[in-house]
Order: C-alpha cells, then structure tokens, then sequence
C-alpha cells in the first residue's frame, strides 16, 4: 500500500514537471513593436480586427488556391529612417520623399501568436525586404489603403530645445488579389489601432551634419482618433495612379 502511495506520488511529481515544461517551452509571442536599430529601425506587428486570414494549402501543390479562414491575425510593418531624415520608409516605400503622390504600400500578414523565434528569423533572413509572401509565415500580402500624418509637437523647451513631430499611419483597407474573386477588407472597426512614431531632432554635431536630422523617439499602436487634422494624406490602393 505504502509502495503504491509512493508510486502515485512520484508520478502525479512527474506530470507536474512535464506541465511546467511545457509550459516553460512554449514559445513567447512577439511584441507588437521590435526594435531593430535604436532610433532608426522598428518592426511593427499591427494586429488586423476582423480581417480574414489568407493562407494556402501547399500539400496540394505548389499552385494551390489561395483561401480564408478566420483567425486572428496582424500586419507586419518595416519602419525606417535614413540618418539624414529624408524620408520615412515602410515596407521599402518611401514617405515624405518629395514625390507628389503617395507610393504603393504591401503588408505581408501573419498570425496574431507569431512566436519572437520566428519574427527573429523573418528580420534575419531579410524576409521583411522582400515583395512576396514570407516563407515562415504562411500569411498572404495586402494591398495597403492608409491615412498618413505629420505634425509639429509643441514641448515645454519651447523655441530653444530640440524640435519633436508625431508621426500617425491608419491602414483602413486591404487588397489581394491572391484569391479569387479578389479579397477586400475595410479596416473600419472601432477596435481598429494606429501607429504613432514620435521623432526627435537630433543635434548638430559638425557643420558637415544634414539639418534638421531626426531619430525614433518611440513607436506605439494607438486608438484611431476622431479628428481628422487638415495635414492628412490618404491613398487609396485601387485609386493608385
């Protein structure tokens, strides 16, 4: 009897241990923002309301069809800034480059429990520069319908301290053409989140130094604001021209 007691005890011990294993094994999910290069670099996960999910059965071939399915899922944004602050790059597509219209922004789309692992590998493998699908993923691209926005932020140095903007990007419509009829999402829910960058200038160190330069002071996700301020651009992916 006593034997027995041990045995059971030692057994229930066991299955503890492997259910705090696993549980210490499971992988971590990625952070929404991934800095990539302090003041430079940033990796967005946008998570998408209610957007279906694209994905493609490759064990039935190479060129199987694309389809949807619910699951919840994000948008992966590449933020960058040249050091001479010419412009704001996302997902290579040049912003405030000088050009009059907008460019065309593609996001590729991922599952919301992305693990830390496999965005790693993703920015490691050079995944995020690429036009097509990511490997790792298994997530489709979107065409990007957005809002974007720059402003002057008034801070209590006044007109002697460094200048800081606010950066706002609303993606409120997607488009792919992967599927068949074509897949159109309008990212219009209330639930629906923003990127917000603040920029801070940066000192001049020589006279050799690009005036004014800036640096990524913070990047957050944020709620959509009611306001519309009068600086807004927006671009529509099928009104592209």
């Amino acid at each position: 009897m006593i034997v027995l007691r041990l045995a059971r005890i030692a057994a229930a011990a066991m299955l503890v241990g492997l259910g705090r294993s696993a549980k210490g094994d499971v992988a971590a999910i990625a952070p929404e923002i991934t800095v990539v290069e302090e003041g430079y670099g940033v990796v967005v996960k946008m998570p998408c309301v209610g957007c279906p999910f694209l994905y493609q059965d490759t064990s039935l071939g190479e060129d199987a069809e694309w389809r949807e399915r619910s699951d919840g899922n994000s948008l992966l944004l590449n933020i960058s800034l040249p050091y001479d602050s010419a412009h704001i790059t996302i997902n290579n597509a040049p912003l405030y480059s000088g050009r009059q219209n907008l460019p065309l922004i593609y996001a590729n789309q991922v599952l919301s429990d992305l693990s830390t692992s496999s965005l790693t590998e993703i920015i490691a493998s050079g995944q995020l520069e690429a036009t097509n699908q990511l490997t790792t993923s298994g997530g489709g691209s979107f065409g990007l319908s957005y809002r974007q926005t720059l402003q002057d932020v008034t801070t209590s140095q006044g007109a002697s301290g460094l200048e800081v903007k606010v950066f706002h990007f609303d993606v409120f419509g997607l488009y792919s053409d992967l599927t068949t009829p074509p897949t159109k999402y309008p990212m219009d829910r209330k639930e629906q989140k923003i990127l917000e960058i603040l920029l801070l200038q940066r000192p001049l160190l020589s006279a050799a130094d690009p005036a004014p330069t800036y640096e990524i002071l913070s990047a957050k996700l944020i709620p959509r604001p009611h306001a519309r301020p009068a600086t807004q651009r927006t671009m529509h992916f099928l009104s592209w021209d």
